[in-house]
């Protein structure tokens, strides 16, 4: 009976210690007189007694449960699962616990003399890939393909986290190496025989530089075979040449495992430098190494018709970092009225840079880009724009009008060092054209929790006026509240505006004005009108929890956040558990993007709630404490893949997988049939309408979703519980009507 028990697998695992377990029934409820836990560092000795659907704390934080019928379960930051009684109740799994394995190879490259050994070494750890010193599971390395044979003993045990074991090889080859182990993500790596040296290869990194006469580049030579493995071991003379800049460095230079490396740096003037790496009896290997002068532009050429506003782009292209610009932009004041300038995609969440524009006298704009005094570098070579130059066609400018922009000086182009940077110019024109194309309306119309508008096409690009952005302008004291703005979807020229806050069981009218883009400029409709009055409800959505305890997320924000509230009509006895960051609380309160345990007793039960759609006119916040936090999809309309969101952290905004210093690009979703955690990573990392998922923040920070859904036929596209994977029991379904006039 034993062996039927959570208890026990939890103790046979290591996980759970049980002093004395003794369950007494009082009225229907099971009690633990005393609970043992422990876990690698750390032991605890609890007691204490707690009512039905209750929990209690004791003075070190560790929280224990208790749900009517079952006896209450320990807490700690130790174990993922923490088994009690008959009821698993499910924790997060630990920073510190082992989850992953590394494995390389020492060295990664060997060469064939006869029967020749390479040693495998494994490493297990945990997510924030420390060694887990304490683990000691059955590590088992496998050949995949390609040449060697493995030693013994195989499989191997961990000490102190780390296990190895040889590959031996007498013939050239590669050979495809794993290591798993049971609860963790499997490890891999290939590695190389290799046969004598035959060739050199060189590498330039970065392949493009400032042609400034001091900008530098690292050239890398490797000693290659005829299959282009790398070959290490007897050190080799190379000799570096170059037929433009001036190599930094000793040349001939000695390879270290196979490698020699040598600096290049840059001539003052726009070229291409070959660069060569050459030793006896060696094929000589060359690359390449540009020498680019940076371009500040007037991006391209526009249309506009008269009235609009515009918005002229300046960029600066060309190898970074570029740390500050200042440039003299003339225009015809005749056409053209200087409104205002801001800053460009490229800079847009970054705090520490600044646009400044000034008009000194008419037609004369200065404009000063800054990453202050610490000149911060931009970090990556772009076609982004760094600013945004608004202005105002002349209602009375005459068709096929040109308005030239020119640079009449840039007196400040300066890299990461401050040091002025010689840059080429390219102007801009814009032709007045009263019959340039525009988006028209062509639909609008608003549904149970948005509002849509349907445009006539795609944003036209030779149309300055058009942006992805347009303004829902709703009368004040509507559900909507007044003007909004909107992303515009270009697979489906749409724009969604969510976020009608309408009680479940009221209604309530949404009337739309007019659309506007960001810059002001009206959006005519075609031939229809433009005016959308609706009576609405407001937003439900419902799902189907499977038996046992599921791992919920919440897709809208409740009416009424209460857990009795919520879910108090569907599930009898309502057992439910929230996360506070750092130990759980009984019957929390839910809200949108959140999420908690519900546990089901009675099988699969259908669960709703109605409250209001988050907002679709920008990306939904969804902020993390530094530790493990629970997350999900906050639209009752799409799933959000993981690595299309962005991160937020002390005013800087990276996307997801730009930003492992301060989230885990990857997270944990509770599989019911299995009773464990499925880790999920790069694509198969969704967020669901209504399921769970616990998420790991190395620091406080914004996790950003983007409103829009992925385009259709994408296969993240859809929720997974409508992709019917393995283990999912959540089916989410929108329940919400309109009553349209």
């Amino acid at each position: 009976m034993c062996r039927q028990t959570g208890v026990c697998r939890a103790v046979q695992s290591g996980a759970v210690g049980l002093r004395s377990w003794r369950s007494l029934a009082v009225a229907g409820l099971y009690a633990t007189a005393l609970l043992f836990v422990a876990w690698p560092g750390r032991a605890q000795q609890v007691t204490g007694s707690v009512a039905a659907g209750g929990g209690t704390s004791s003075a070190d934080g560790l929280v224990l449960f208790g749900t009517f019928g079952q006896p209450f379960a320990g807490y700690s930051q130790g174990p993922s699962v923490v088994w009690g009684g008959f009821v698993p109740v499910a924790f997060p799994p630990p920073p510190g616990a082992a989850r992953v394995i590394h494995l390389e190879a020492d060295p990664p490259s060997a060469v064939v003399n006869g029967s020749t050994s390479l040693t495998l070494r494994a490493e297990i750890r945990d997510l924030r890939n420390n060694v887990v010193a304490t683990a000691t599971n059955l590590l088992t390395f496998t050949k995949g393909s390609g040449v060697g044979t493995l030693g013994t003993p195989n499989p191997v045990a961990a000490v102190k986290g780390r296990a190895s074991v040889t590959l031996t090889s007498d013939a050239v080859g590669a050979a495809a190496i794993t290591c798993t182990g049971a609860g963790l993500v499997d490890g891999a790596v290939t590695v190389h025989f290799a046969g004598p040296a035959t060739k050199l290869s060189i590498i330039a990194d970065p392949a493009a530089i400032m042609a400034d006469g001091s900008a530098r580049t690292m050239l890398r030579a490797e000693l290659h075979d005829d299959h282009d493995y790398l070959v290490p071991g007897t050190p080799v003379a190379v000799a570096f040449a170059t037929d433009a800049g001036v190599l930094v460095g000793t040349s001939p230079a000695t390879t270290v495992n196979g490698v020699a490396t040598i600096e290049l740096r840059s001539a003052s003037v726009e070229g291409t430098a070959t660069v060569t790496a050459a030793a006896d009896g060696l094929v000589t290997g060359s690359a390449t190494v540009d020498f680019v002068v940076p371009v500040i532009s007037i991006a391209g050429t526009h249309r506009a018709r008269p009235g609009r506003v515009v918005a002229i782009s300046l960029l600066v292209r060309g190898p970074l970092p570029i740390a500050g610009v200042q440039a003299t932009v003339q225009f015809d004041p005749a056409v053209l009225s200087f409104q205002r300038a801001s800053k460009g995609a490229l800079i847009e969440g970054d705090p520490d840079w600044q646009a400044v524009a000034n008009m000194p006298s008419p037609g004369k704009l200065i404009v000063l880009l800054t990453s202050g005094l610490a000149l911060k570098p931009l970090n990556a070579p772009t076609s982004e724009p760094l600013a945004n130059l608004l202005f105002r066609v002349s209602d009375a400018a005459p068709d096929a009008t040109s308005a030239p922009f020119a640079f009449a000086d840039v007196t400040k182009l300066v890299d990461d060092r401050g040091d002025a940077l010689p840059c080429k110019r390219e102007d801009g024109l814009l032709t007045v054209d009263t019959a340039a194309p525009e988006l028209k309306l062509t639909g609008c119309e608003a549904t149970t929790s948005t509002v849509a508008v349907q445009f006539s096409g795609p944003a036209d690009p030779g149309d300055a006026g058009q942006t992805n952005r347009y303004r829902i302008e709703c009368p004040p004291g509507t559900s909507v509240g007044g003007p909004r703005y909107v992303l515009y979807d270009p697979s489906v020229h749409r724009a969604v505006l969510g976020g009608l806050p309408l009680p479940s069981g009221q209604v309530g009218r949404v009337s739309v004005l007019s659309i506007r883009d960001p810059l002001g400029n009206a959006i005519p409709d075609g031939g229809v009108s433009n005016v959308a009055t609706d009576t609405v409800e407001g937003a439900s959505s419902e799902t189907t929890l499977g038996l046992g305890w599921n791992l919920t997320g919440m897709p809208l924000e409740p009416t009424n956040p209460t857990s009795a509230a919520v879910f108090g009509d569907d599930l009898g006895p309502l057992v439910c558990y929230g996360w506070t960051g750092s130990a759980y609380v009984a019957n929390p309160d839910w809200h949108v993007g959140r999420g908690g345990w519900l546990f089901v007793s009675g099988g699969n039960t259908t669960v709703d709630a109605a409250g209001t759609a988050p907002a679709y006119d920008t990306d939904f916040v969804l902020s993390l404490k530094a530790g493990w936090n629970i997350g999900s999809s906050p639209f009752t309309t799409h799933s959000v893949p993981l690595t299309e969101c962005r991160v937020r952290h002390n005013g800087q905004t990276k996307n997801l997988l730009d930003a492992s210093d301060w989230i885990a690009p990857l997270c944990y979703a509770w599989d019911a049939p299995a009773g464990d955690y499925r880790i999920e990573r790069g694509a198969d990392a969704v967020l669901d309408p209504w399921e769970g998922n616990w998420l790991l923040a190395l620091v406080d920070c914004d996790l950003l979703l983007a409103p829009v859904p992925s385009p259709p036929g994408r296969a993240n596209a859809e929720p997974r519980s409508r992709r019917e994977r393995p283990g999912q029991s959540l089916a989410p379904r929108l329940c919400a009507f309109a009553t349209r006039r």
